[in-house]
């Protein structure tokens, strides 16, 4: 396959990804309704280290485990700062 048919594959599925990372960040922001209604931290550690575990194991190819899960771990610190401004808008009302 040619360059620009590749990078054409890609962009397919980069659609395909943010349709679903769109759809999580509704969840990420309903979640942060509920962590503001119970006084929860953003932040849960525990529940991060869980989700980042469940990715790496769906990793099938080996050599992209390391990519993955660092590119989770920077979708879970945006949803963190996403639900934290969240947050902060609605608590000043």
């Amino acid at each position: 396959m040619e360059l620009e048919e590749k990078r054409k594959k890609i962009d397919e599925l980069d659609k395909q990804v943010v349709a679903l990372m769109e759809a999580r960040m509704v969840l990420v922001e309903e979640i942060a309704v509920i962590k503001n209604q119970e006084k929860t931290p953003v932040l849960d550690l525990e529940r991060e280290n869980i989700v980042l575990d469940k990715v790496a194991s769906y990793v099938k190819e080996e050599k992209y485990r390391p990519a993955l899960t660092a590119l989770y771990q920077a979708v879970m610190a945006t949803s963190r700062e996403f639900q934290e401004r969240e947050i902060t808008k609605n608590s000043c009302k």
